[in-house]
């Protein structure tokens, strides 16, 4: 049987969202590559990781370091979640009209469309934008999804590098998408 949970723990439990929900969350999405379809299991694997702190919370509270301890946690749970994503099969001859078949998943299907369709957009914008040397590790880590180590590697330079070039690369193609995006939406709802 489980002891009750003291004031202080509670207290220290119910800060621990909206000190490093944010953090967690952007970690998970990180994980698994900024996959929108993947976006509700990121989400699942931090609510695991605040789960564990709490059967933990002893533990957590005794720890130097919270946020890495919540970080490992979510880690293993990522890394579990990943190996079984892997290792099921998505049944393509399934009955859509199935009652079980949630409207999520059928959001998330239309989402990975959407997203085939703009990837051209995105490597045509990309090659107008960027700089010949954030064109490559787009290429090799965006595009090939190697790692930074990896891209680092093939482009003869060093990780603290390819990481600048990440960030460079993402703050550019946001910039560009966001506002395109406004002016789309802006289009629809005029006409």
């Amino acid at each position: 049987m489980r002891k009750k949970l003291t004031e202080e723990q509670i207290e220290f439990i119910n800060r621990l969202p909206e000190k490093y929900g944010d953090m967690l969350t952007k970690y998970a999405y990180r994980f698994f590559g900024y996959q929108s379809h993947l976006f509700p299991t990121a989400e699942d694997a931090v609510q695991e990781a605040f789960i564990k702190a709490v059967k933990d919370i002893e533990t957590l509270m005794g720890h130097e370091n919270p946020a890495g301890w919540l970080i490992q946690s979510l880690r293993y749970t990522l890394l579990h979640t990943s190996r079984h994503l892997k290792s099921t099969k998505e049944d393509l001859t399934a009955d859509m009209t199935d009652p079980s078949v949630s409207k999520r998943i059928a959001i998330d299907a239309i989402d990975r469309w959407e997203q085939k369709y703009n990837l051209s957009e995105v490597i045509e914008t990309a090659t107008k934008i960027l700089t010949s040397e954030e064109q490559a590790t787009f290429k090799d880590h965006f595009l090939m999804g190697h790692t930074i180590q990896e891209t680092a590697a093939m482009e003869k330079t060093t990780s603290d590098t390819i990481r600048s070039r990440i960030n460079r690369i993402r703050k550019k193609l946001k910039k560009y998408f966001v506002i395109m995006c406004i002016f789309l939406i802006q289009l629809h709802y005029f006409y």
